[in-house]
C-alpha cells in the first residue's frame, strides 16, 4: 500500500484572495474529480484543506507510484471555473511506500506522506516527494494505534498540565498555561509528540480542544474554591478548532457552566492561523470570543509570517515571545537588541507581553530588565498536573521577599516531582506542547 497526500500550492494566499467559502468549494472540486477518476471514494478524502489524501487499493512500485503522482497533479491542474474567472491551481505531492515504514499502519503512512508533502512544498509549486528518510520515518511514527488514543481521551488520560506564569514586576503568579499529557498507566507522563500526530490524522483536534478547555476550567473552579489566586488560564486552541463556527458558543456555555468570568481564560492562537484573511470564521470567531471578554495572546510570536498591520486587524490582546529569541539572551547582546525591538513594538500597540522558554535566572533577569511584564519556563517551573499547582505556589509565595524588602527573585522548581511518574517531558525548556 501507498498513501499519497496533495497539497494545494499558497493556499493561504488562494483563501485570502478568493475568500475561505470560494476556496473550500475549489477543495470539494479537486475531492469531486479526485473521487470520478478513481473507483472507490474512499480512497480519497480530505485531511484538512487543503491537504488530500489518496490511499488508492493496489499495490504500487516506485516507478508506478511517481507516475500515479504526476497523473494526480494533471488533473488537479486542470483548469477550474469559479464564478467569473478560470483558475489554475498546482499541487505538490508527497507519498510514502508501506515498504519504507518499519510499521506500516495508516497513520504512521499518512504522517510520513505528510512529512514529504512538507518538504516538497518548501522545494516550490508542483513538487513531488517520496518518503526515503529512515531516521525521520522512527521520529514520525506514533507508538499508539488510533483505539489506544481514543480510549485514553474517553478515560480522562489525556488531560491538562500546568505551567506557572509569573510577573517579573512582584515575581506574583500572574497564570498557567495548560498544556496535554497522556498519563499512561503503565508508560507514566507522556509528551504530546506521542500522541498529536494520531489525533490529527484523524481529525481529533477538535475533540482534544474540547477536553482541553472543561478540564482546565475546572481546575480553575477547584483552585478558586480552596482559596488560591490563580488570575488566569492559557488554553491552545489550533487552526481546525478555531474554524468552528460554534466555537465561541461553546466556549461562552462552558464559561458560565463553571461559573467563571471570561477575563480568566487567554486563548492562544499560532502566529500563523492568522493568514487565512480578515472574513474567515477563524477571524469572527476571535472577535466573538475578544467581545465576550477573554484574552487574545498570539503564541511562539516571531516565527510565524504576521506582520504589524496583520497584528492590528485582529483583537490580539497579548504575544508571547519564542524560546528561539529567549536562549541565552542574557550573554548574546543581539538576542538582547531582537527582544527589546519585540518588546518596544508590543508597547506601541499596547499589548501584554510574555516570554517562554526562560530557562536560566540570567534569562529572567535580563527579560525584567528589559521590560517583558511575564515569563514562563523550566527556570520557573515545569509542567505539572493540577493537584501540584497549590504545593508549588505556596512554596513559591514564600519564597517571594516581603513589602519593602529586596526585588523579585527567581524561584526555580527543585521541589521533588509531582507523584506522577514522568518519562520524559517534552523538548526545549519553555512549552513543551
Amino acid at each position: 500500500m501507498t498513501v499519497f497526500v496533495c497539497g494545494i500550492d499558497d493556499y493561504a494566499t488562494l483563501t485570502k484572495r478568493l475568500g475561505e467559502e470560494r476556496a473550500g468549494r475549489l477543495v470539494q472540486d479537486i475531492l469531486q474529480r479526485l473521487r470520478g477518476t478513481f473507483l472507490s471514494s474512499e480512497e480519497v478524502v480530505c485531511m484538512r484543506p487543503p491537504r488530500i489524501v489518496v490511499a488508492p487499493a493496489q499495490m504500487l512500485d516506485l516507478e508506478t507510484s511517481v507516475q500515479f503522482a504526476l497523473d494526480l497533479q494533471r488533473i488537479c491542474a486542470r483548469p477550474f471555473r469559479e464564478a467569473d474567472e478560470t483558475l489554475t491551481l498546482t499541487v505538490s505531492v508527497g507519498f510514502a511506500p508501506a515498504g519504507r515504514l518499519s510499521r506500516p499502519a495508516p497513520e504512521s503512512l499518512i504522517g510520513a506522506a505528510t512529512h514529504a508533502l512538507d518538504i516538497a512544498s518548501r522545494q516550490g509549486p508542483g513538487r513531488l516527494r517520496a518518503f526515503d528518510l529512515p531516521a525521520d520515518g522512527r521520529r514520525i511514527e506514533p507508538r499508539f494505534d488510533t483505539a489506544s488514543v481514543l480510549r485514553a481521551l474517553e478515560n480522562g488520560e489525556i488531560r491538562p498540565f500546568f505551567q506557572p506564569q509569573i510577573s517579573t514586576d512582584t515575581g506574583d503568579l500572574t497564570g498557567a498555561e495548560a498544556l496535554g499529557r497522556w498519563v499512561h498507566p503503565r508508560l507514566g507522563v507522556l509528551p504530546p509528540g506521542e500522541f498529536l500526530p494520531v489525533i490529527e490524522a484523524q481529525g481529533l483536534s477538535r475533540r482534544l480542544s474540547e477536553t482541553m478547555l472543561v478540564q482546565s476550567l475546572g481546575c480553575l473552579l477547584d483552585w478558586d474554591q480552596a482559596g488560591l489566586n490563580v488570575p488566569r488560564i492559557s488554553v491552545n486552541f489550533g487552526e481546525r478548532e478555531l474554524a468552528d463556527p460554534h466555537l465561541a458558543d461553546r466556549v461562552q456555555i462552558e464559561l458560565e457552566r463553571h461559573g467563571l468570568s471570561p477575563d480568566r481564560l487567554s486563548i492562544e492562537i499560532l502566529e500563523t492561523v492568522l493568514a487565512a484573511g480578515p472574513e474567515d470564521t477563524v477571524t469572527r470567531n476571535l472577535q466573538s470570543l475578544n467581545a465576550l471578554g477573554c484574552h487574545i495572546e498570539l503564541d511562539d510570536f516571531g516565527t510565524g509570517h504576521a506582520a504589524i498591520t496583520t497584528i492590528r486587524r485582529f483583537p490580539i490582546s497579548g504575544i508571547k515571545i519564542d524560546r528561539s529569541f529567549v536562549k541565552s539572551m542574557d550573554t548574546a547582546r543581539d538576542q538582547q537588541n531582537m527582544v527589546a525591538a519585540i518588546l518596544t513594538m508590543a508597547e506601541q500597540l499596547s499589548l501584554e507581553t510574555i516570554a517562554e522558554g526562560v530557562e536560566t535566572a540570567g534569562e529572567h533577569a535580563m527579560l525584567s530588565q528589559l521590560g517583558c511584564a511575564h515569563v514562563q519556563g523550566f527556570a520557573i517551573a515545569r509542567p505539572m498536573p493540577a493537584e501540584a499547582l497549590p504545593e508549588w505556589i505556596a512554596r513559591h509565595r514564600a519564597a517571594l521577599p516581603r513589602p519593602g524588602g529586596m526585588a523579585p527573585v527567581l524561584f526555580p522548581q527543585r521541589e521533588s516531582p509531582p507523584p506522577l511518574r514522568s518519562r520524559r517531558d517534552g523538548t526545549g525548556g519553555g512549552k513543551p506542547a
